[in-house]
């Protein structure tokens, strides 16, 4: 559980001895999928600005074979300046060169983590888990009551 804020993300699953590896696996892959976006967003990274530049520089691109086209647009004048604006401190620059990357990748079609889509088509036998709230904890309580719920 991570409340932060106004934002919160509880994930509880109870897992037992007949839990296959690719249910797990599937599991860790949605708890990663639900807090990625927050690194960057967190740290005060435009997202949305250089969303729009990944967009722009695989637009037209496909494939591996486009990977180096659309990734070198990153070192170019528009590529820099968009990252360097997206930014609230040049220091994160790198985190902002990181994150432009891999949404370039996957604008192209290359999956570089698991993808929860192709582990349905893998295994279409998996179990997918619902997501269980923790007993008494309800969205928006203080943090002194979910401390309480979960000790």
């Amino acid at each position: 559980m991570v409340k932060y804020r106004n934002w919160i993300s509880i994930n509880r699953q109870e897992l037992d001895e007949s839990t296959k590896p690719e249910e797990i696996s599937f599991l860790l892959n949605n708890i990663r999928v639900s807090v990625e976006s927050k690194y960057y967003k967190f740290l005060g990274i435009d997202t949305a600005r250089l969303d729009s530049f990944a967009n722009k520089a695989t637009s037209g691109l496909k494939g591996h074979a486009d990977a180096s086209k659309a990734l070198l647009q990153m070192e170019g004048p528009e590529g820099r300046r968009e990252i360097a604006a997206a930014c609230p401190d040049q220091k994160l620059k790198k985190v902002a060169q990181s994150y432009t990357a891999s949404r370039i990748i996957e604008n192209l079609g290359i999956r570089t983590h698991l993808d929860a889509s192709e582990m349905l088509k893998l295994y279409p036998d998996l179990k997918i888990y619902k997501k269980k709230m923790p007993k008494g904890v309800k969205l928006g309580s203080s943090d002194k009551e979910s401390e309480d719920e979960t000790e």
